[in-house]
This record gives structure tokens, sequence and C-alpha cells, in this order.
């Protein structure tokens, strides 16, 4: 090999180096979006300290290793779509919503207040998935040096983005479910998730499978994949497999297996900040007996990414969603196979309701559906009300419960994150 050949190959392997350690750098990034801060004073200079803080706080993140800042710009986008302001995002409904539109995992904004010659700033890191708040404040003596006050503003949002990332990373994806016992009956499982993105089919189904490693973590028997994979090429037996539950328990029973899990996965672009993509993905499924063809559950998860690579953000949006939607579907059969009660659920139910609807009266209604053991007000104000209910089941099936168990009301724009649902009711 000449000397022109050998050093070609150096560089060459010194620049793959650099992009892998670049890659591994923007993977441990987290993506915030900070929102203007709140004044609590009528001090002059909280006010002219408010209108730059927020953006100078965002530039000043920008230039951390550690912090990816979604784009002013992308999130005004957002809000308008969804007719929202950033006050409106304060809202736990509406941060879930706008923070995985983004593919943020925490907001950052606070508060400004004087107190004699200190300025306080609270500032508060709000986790996009749980709505947890992780809080700190800081002191300073003037607002007239600004560059200052953010240098210790952003110093107090790092520490508190490693407090609450720490929390966020506490959920070992490689852990078992501790709520099914270690000794209980598992049923065997074929998973078939096809999966598309932007109306492109992909050959390798993250979402499929992310369910069958959350499955076989939590220790049930999977049919190999290469099964599956010959189901995927044979047209006919998909359609009968997609067709209804009876045609679904008998392809699984042709594979000797006690449950099969059909459903689908997708995935779509759903913005772009600077070099960063957005997608949105969602995962449904359905879980058969197949002896009896019973539907023994239906669910789905959405899920958010953000990424250089829009393939590489949809596959991780997808992964999310299937994480979840397996420990759903582990903890169900577990509980069907081994005759364990289902245990009643607290469902947080937003109800945007017309004039005409009497409020108490539709609360009566709601607590009198099937396997609904308690319903109460626990927020209301005009043309809104806010529901704790408890609820022996899923948020698909208490939605379900409420379109058909009500009469004389219509639903519409339903939306399903996790245990909340909200609608629109006339």
């Amino acid at each position: 090999m000449t000397t022109k050949y050998v050093v070609m190959f150096l560089i060459c392997g010194f620049l793959y180096c650099v992009m892998l350690s670049t890659a591994v750098a923007q993977e441990k990034k987290i993506t915030i979006v900070v929102t203007d801060f709140a004044v609590s004073s009528d001090d002059e200079s909280l006010a002219n300290l408010q209108k730059g803080l927020s953006q100078l706080l965002a530039a000043r993140l920008s230039a951390s290793e550690k912090v990816r800042v979604v784009d002013r710009e992308q999130i005004d986008k957002v809000l308008n779509e969804l007719k929202l302001s950033l006050k409106g995002i304060t809202d736990s409904e509406n941060a879930k919503k706008v923070g995985k539109i983004l593919g943020a995992d925490f907001f950052v904004n606070g508060n400004l207040m004087k107190f004699k010659d200190e300025i306080a700033i609270a500032i508060k890191v709000t986790n996009v998935e749980t709505t947890e708040i992780t809080a700190g404040t800081l002191k300073v003596k003037s607002a007239e040096d600004v560059f200052d006050v953010v240098d210790k503003a952003g110093e107090e949002v790092i520490a508190l983005l490693g407090k609450a990332s720490a929390r966020k990373e506490g959920d070992d994806s490689e852990k078992p479910l501790e709520s099914i016992p270690k000794d209980a009956k598992r049923p065997s499982v074929m998973v078939v998730i096809p999966e598309t993105h932007l109306t492109r089919i992909v050959p390798d189904p993250a979402g499929e499978t992310e369910v069958i490693r959350r499955l076989l973590v939590n220790e049930f028997k999977v049919k190999d994949r290469a099964f599956v994979q010959k189901i995927r090429e044979d047209k006919a037996k998909m359609e009968r497999l997609e067709k209804d539950a009876v045609g679904a328990a008998k392809i699984g029973a042709e594979y000797e297996v006690d449950v099969v899990i059909i459903g689908e996965a997708f995935s779509e672009r759903a913005g772009q900040s600077g070099d960063l993509v957005t997608c949105r993905a969602r995962v449904e499924a359905k879980a058969v007996d197949t002896k009896t063809g019973e539907i023994i559950a239906t669910h789905g998860e959405s899920a958010g990414a953000t990424d250089v690579g829009e393939m590489v953000a949809g596959k991780a949006a997808l992964v999310t969603a299937a994480r979840r939607l397996a420990d759903y579907f582990a903890l169900k059969l577990v509980r069907k196979y081994n005759n364990i009660a289902e245990e009643p659920q607290t469902f947080i139910l937003i109800a945007r309701i017309d004039e005409r609807v009497e409020k108490e009266q539709f609360v009566k209604e709601v607590a009198a559906l099937t396997d609904v053991k308690d319903a109460r007000i626990v927020r209301s104000e005009k043309g809104k009300v806010e529901l704790s209910v408890k609820f022996s089941g899923t948020s698909w099936e208490i939605a379900d419960r409420l379109v058909k168990g009500i009469k004389g009301h219509t639903f519409s724009n339903m939306n399903i994150e996790g245990n909340t649902i909200s609608f629109e009711v006339k």
C-alpha cells in the first residue's frame, strides 16, 4: 500500500471518528422549549428584563453541548396551528400536546419578582411527558447587567435539567414491569404490526421490534419474526389478519400461539427547526385470543422525537410509542390469563361543554357508566369541566363508553394521551 493511500485511509478514519462522536453527543442532548417569563411586579426594570430574558436565555443554552433549543419560529408556528398563545401552554393538557409536536423533553419558564434591593428569578423545568416540575430560584442584585443575569439563569437551568433528566431516565426499558408477578402464567404471543413512514412501507418495523423486545423483557414467549415475515409476504394471510378478530385467531392458531397482537404503526414529519427534524408517530393494535376469537384489548399510543435525520426521528418516536403499548398489553394479558381482577385507575376527562349541557347532570351520566366507580368535578370554568374518574379499564374503553353509553349528546375532537381524555360535548 503506497504512502498516499495510507494517508487517505487515516484521514477517512479520523473523519469517521469525528462524525461518530458528534452523533453520540447529539443523541445525548436534551430538547427544550424556552417560553416567556412572567413578571410579578410593577417595577419597570423587570418589565424591560422580561422582554429579552427568554430570547437571551435560549441563545445562552443553545451554546451548551447538553441542550438543544427549539427555534422560536417553530414554536410560534405550532402555537398558531393549535390556536394557542405562549400563556396557553402552561395548561398541562396543552403543554403535553405542544411539547410532543415539537419533540421537546422539557419546557423552561419562570417568574421575575422584586424583593427590596434584590431580584428573584424562579425557574421551572417541566417534563413534557409527565408534567412534573423541577424548580429552582436565584437572586441577583440588579437587572441592569442583563448578561450576568442570563449567565446565572443559564447555569441554574442546566443544573435543573440535570436533576429532571435523572428522574426521566430512571425508567429503565430493560427492566420488567413490577406489577407483573414473577410466577404469573404468560400466554405465547405473535406480533404483526406493519409500519409506514409518509405512506412508504418500512421493511424493518421499529414499532413491532420494540413491542417484541418489551414482551421478551417481561418473559413472554414470542413467535420468531421469521414466521411473521412469511405472513407479511402472504397477501391473503395479511388480509385475513386485518379483516376481523376471527381471521386473526385462525392465523394465530395455525402458528400455535395463544394470542395475536395485530395492528399498524405510522410516522410522519411534523416540522423542522434549522437542521433538526421533528416526527410524530402512532402505534395501534388489538390482542386476539386464538382459541375464542375474543378481542382481549385494544390500545394506541403516540409519541414525538427530534433528530437531524428524518427517518431516525420517525423511528425514535415509534419506539417510544411502541414501548408504552407493549407494557400495556403485557399487563392486560397477564391479568387475563391469570384471572386477576382489573384494578380501577384514575382518568382525567377534560370536557369542553356546550352551554346547553348541564354540567352536574353530565357528571351523573358519566358516573352511571359501566365499570365507572367514581366521578367528580376537580375543576370547572365557563364552557369547560375537568373530571376525575375511577374506571376499571383503559382510556380507549372509557372513551368508547362515553360515546356509546351517554345518550342525547354528541362527542367530537376526542384526544387520548395516556390517562387524560379531552373532547367536546354538545
